[in-house]
C-alpha cells in the first residue's frame, strides 16, 4: 500500500472516460476548468482544480480529486488512502497537455515532454510551492514535511513514472469548439492508452 510520501498533487483537471482518469494539464487560465466541464455532461467529472495521483503498487497510477488545494496535505493523502475511499480512485488513463487554438487536435508528445507538464503541474499547488505562497496557518511543519530534499525527489521519481508510463497528448481546442470534436480526440487518447499502456 502506497504511503502519504508516494502520492502527489497536481493542478489539473479530470474527466473518466473508457472506464480511466483523463488528466488535463495546462497554465492558469489554459482551460483545464472549461474543458472538463464542457466534457461533464458526456463523461463524469472528476476534478476541475486539483487531483490527488497515487501509485497502485503495480506500476500504475490512479488519480482522485485533490479538493481544496489549501488544506493540510498530509490529512488529505491520509484520508485518500483509507480504504473506504479506495472506489473513489480512478486509473490513470492519458494526459494530455491543453493548448487554445481554433480547431480541435490532439498531437503525441513524447515522455520528456509530458514530464515537463506534469512537473508545472505538481509545482503549481500551493501547498507545494513554497512557504511564500502557504496560508500562515499551513507554515510550520507542514511545509517542513512536505519540502524535505527526499520529498522532492520522489515527486520527481512519481513524474518520472508517469510520464514513462502513459504516452501523452497535445490537445487544442477553443471555448467554442464543437464538444463533439472535443469529445473524439479525448476518446482518441483514452481508447489508445488502454491498447498501448505497458
Amino acid at each position: 500500500m502506497p504511503s502519504t510520501e508516494d502520492c502527489l498533487f497536481l493542478h489539473a483537471s479530470s474527466v473518466v472516460v473508457t472506464g480511466g482518469a483523463c488528466l488535463f494539464l495546462g497554465h492558469s487560465t489554459a482551460g483545464k476548468s472549461t474543458i472538463a466541464r464542457r466534457l461533464a455532461g458526456i463523461f463524469p467529472l472528476l476534478a476541475d482544480d486539483t487531483v490527488l495521483a497515487i501509485p497502485d503498487g503495480m506500476g500504475g497510477w490512479e488519480i482522485m480529486d485533490g479538493k481544496a488545494r489549501h488544506k493540510d496535505r498530509e490529512r488529505l493523502v491520509r484520508e485518500a488512502l483509507d480504504e473506504s475511499n479506495q472506489g473513489k480512485r480512478i486509473p490513470l488513463r492519458a494526459c494530455m497537455r491543453i493548448r487554445k487554438t481554433n480547431s480541435v487536435q490532439i498531437t503525441p508528445i513524447d515522455a520528456q515532454e509530458l514530464a515537463r507538464y506534469l512537473l508545472d503541474a505538481v509545482m503549481e499547488v500551493d501547498m507545494q510551492r513554497g512557504p511564500k505562497n502557504i496560508p500562515d496557518d499551513l507554515r510550520g511543519l507542514t511545509w517542513q514535511v512536505a519540502t524535505t530534499r527526499c520529498q522532492r525527489l520522489k515527486w520527481f521519481q512519481a513524474i518520472s513514472q508517469i510520464a514513462r508510463r502513459y504516452p501523452g497528448w497535445q490537445l487544442w481546442f477553443s471555448k467554442d469548439s464543437h464538444l463533439s470534436d472535443l469529445i473524439t480526440a479525448v476518446r482518441k487518447a483514452a481508447d489508445w492508452n488502454v491498447n498501448h499502456v505497458k
